[in-house]
This record gives C-alpha cells, structure tokens and sequence, in this order.
C-alpha cells in the first residue's frame, strides 16, 4: 500500500515538469540564463585580465618616508620622448641675454659692409668666418652647451683653435664648438640639446677677439648661417648651394673644418690651396659688388 502511494507521488511529480517543460517559454529562458552566465564569466576574465596592466599601485614608502606618486599604467618601454623627435636648434649658451655677437658669419649675399666685418684677422690675413663668434657682455667665460642631440666625434685640443668639440646631429648635420679652454664632453659620448660641452676660453686663430665661441652649422659640410636658423627645426635646414663661392671643406677628415676652410698661412701647408682659393673667391666676389655700386652710382 504505502509503495502504491510513493509510486503515484513519483508519477505525478513527473508528469508536472512534463507539463512544466511542454510550455513554449522554458527552454528560452533556459538559453538566455546560460548565455546571461558565459557573458557574465568572459567579463569577469577580462576585467581582470586588466587589473594587470592598468592596475594602479598603491603609494610606496621609502626609507625617508616619503609617499611616491601612484602609477597609473605601465610604461611602454619602446615609447620615444616627443621632444626628442623634433628639436629646433637652440643658442649654446646657458644665458642667451648675457651673450652677444662678436662676429657675424660671413655670406657671399651680405653687404660689403657685413662682408667685410665678418673678416677674421689671423696672421696678417683677412679670412672669412665661417660661423659666429660668441662672447659675454662682462668679457667672461661662460658655459657652452650643445645647440642640438647628438654625438660626440670630436672632442680634442687643437693648437691654433684651442678645445674643440664636433658634434654629429644627424640627417648629414654636424655643429662645431671651438675657443674653448675646457672641455666637460668625451668622444664617444651622446649629448642631449642644453647639455654642458665645456667653457668658452681664448685661441691663437682668433687672438684678437678675447674670450670667446667659435660656432658654426653644416649641412653635408658646408656651413651655413647660425643665426638664420635659432628657433627652426632641424628639417629647415637644406643644403646650401654647392657653387664656386661657398665654404666646404675639401676633404677634412680629423674635424678641424674651420681651419681648413678658412685657410692658413705659410709655405708647404697642404690647407692653403683651399685657403687661396676662398681669399681669391672672396676678393672676387668683392670686386663684383664694388663694380655693381660703381655702375649704379653712375
């Protein structure tokens, strides 16, 4: 009797989620409560999954007690600083208004007036400058630092220039500091722009102009105009017109541009071929702009 009445029981439990699960909404909600768990799930393993690489850290405590600032991402290591993408040449020089300029650069589209003071007097003859001569207005020396990034390929005492330093900036530029009496840079070295390169000072080239930097920008070798490019972009920089009047070193391998360009005195010197050429270029570049204000003023 009592297994009849269990049986029954049985039967009609069954039969109740037999009509439960006849009814067309079940095995929908069933779905959509399964789905609802997968998404649920993928969720929760993603948000963790960043906690790991956004995770902020609590502030850290160093010895001195004192609370760092918390991370608020982890750092890309191969993330390039935007300023060092894109720099504008800068004056080297730590204090632009303490600075002036001594001597101009000497162009071939100056002035005769501005030719002729952009002169270098050196062993009893006139050469052009071939970038500008910087001083301080209270006749001190004073820090000289590098107008742009780059690498140091030259960094030595030349008898006649005093310390030189040559750095290579990149994209076929180079930038030369010379008259220094010290020098703060090893060859080798990478600079950043605004770093110390060593101290303006005093050299026989130019023994009369005190203490002072010897300046100057290339552009596969040939110089140009500092002062024409403060405050541009390296890319401004293009390369100047390779005619007969321009100042390019031929062939100078050990950095010492300026010399080579400008020329020196005395006989068997392998550099005053280069430095007859320019003096001969230059007289006739002169004489040309003295006929043209004769023909004017005529």
């Amino acid at each position: 009797m009592k297994k009849d009445n269990k049986q029954s029981m049985r039967q009609e439990k069954i039969s109740k989620w037999r009509k439960f699960a006849r009814k067309r909404w079940v095995y929908p909600a069933v779905y959509l409560g399964l789905a609802a768990i997968v998404i649920a799930s993928v969720l929760w393993m993603q948000v963790d999954v960043n906690k790991d690489n956004y995770a902020i850290d609590e502030p850290k405590t160093n010895n001195a007690n004192q609370s760092q600032p918390p991370i608020a991402y982890k750092e890309n290591p191969e993330a390039v600083p935007a300023n060092a993408m894109k720099e504008i040449f800068k004056w080297p020089v730590q204090n632009k208004d303490a600075i002036q300029v001594q001597k101009k650069f000497y162009s071939f589209d100056s002035s005769l007036e501005d030719q002729q003071a952009a002169l270098v007097l050196n062993d009893n003859t006139y050469r052009p400058n071939t970038g500008i001569n910087l001083a301080a207005k209270d006749g001190e020396s004073f820090a000289v630092t590098a107008a742009l990034s780059g690498t140091v390929v030259q960094a030595e005492k030349d008898p006649e220039l005093g310390y030189v330093v040559r750095l290579d900036n990149g994209k076929d530029v180079t930038t030369l500091y010379s008259s220094l009496k010290s020098l703060a840079v090893e060859k080798g070295q990478q600079v950043e722009q605004g770093d110390k390169l060593g101290m303006a000072g005093n050299s026989e080239y130019f023994q009369d102009a005190g203490v002072v930097l010897h300046f100057e920008i290339r552009k596969n070798g040939v110089p140009v105009n500092p002062v024409a490019y403060f405050g541009k972009a390296q890319s401004d920089l293009k390369s100047p017109d390779k005619s007969g009047d321009d100042q390019k070193d031929k062939g100078n391998k050990d950095g010492s541009e300026m010399k080579k360009d400008q020329g020196t005195s005395g006989s068997g010197n392998p550099d005053q071929g280069t430095g007859d050429q320019q003096k001969q270029d230059m007289k006739k570049k002169t004489d040309d702009n003295s006929d043209d204000k004769t023909s004017k003023s005529a």
